[in-house]
């Protein structure tokens, strides 16, 4: 029995069970297939923030940033001190183009965690593109 067998005949509104098997579908490379399993860990525990974070992690991979940028706000409505959410929210936000504000979440990034490498990096390629030459 496959695991989403186990899922679907046990307990298919099981919020951590349904979360990880998204989390693992993304994870292989099929956000597609995981997507539905992150929304129903929210329909289940609209508070989760691993489905939040999850779920926006599969919409960037599907090139929906404005989802993905969704997803990340409400994770971090949940754990306002995440700096990996705060990054990766920076990230789906230039990939639409918003870079002042992708700016602000990759320096709030860095305040709560200093090392933070995609806030380091994305930040520091900002500043070297917006600085005069």
């Amino acid at each position: 029995m496959t695991l989403q067998e186990a899922l679907a005949r046990h307990n298919p509104e099981d919020a951590t069970a349904n979360n990880a098997l998204g989390a693992a579908l993304v994870g292989a490379g099929h956000a597609e297939r995981g997507i539905g399993y992150l929304q129903a860990a929210l329909k289940a525990r609209p508070d989760y923030f691993d489905a939040h974070y999850n779920l926006a992690f599969a919409l960037a991979q599907q090139s929906d940033f404005e989802g993905a940028s969704q997803q990340f706000r409400l994770a971090l409505q949940l754990q306002p001190q995440d700096a990996n959410a705060e990054a990766n929210l920076g990230a789906a936000l230039a990939q639409l183009g918003r870079f002042p504000e992708a700016g602000s979440y990759w320096e709030r990034a860095l305040q709560i965690d200093p090392n933070q490498p995609i806030a380091k990096e994305n930040l520091d390629a900002l500043q070297k593109e917006t600085s005069p030459q």
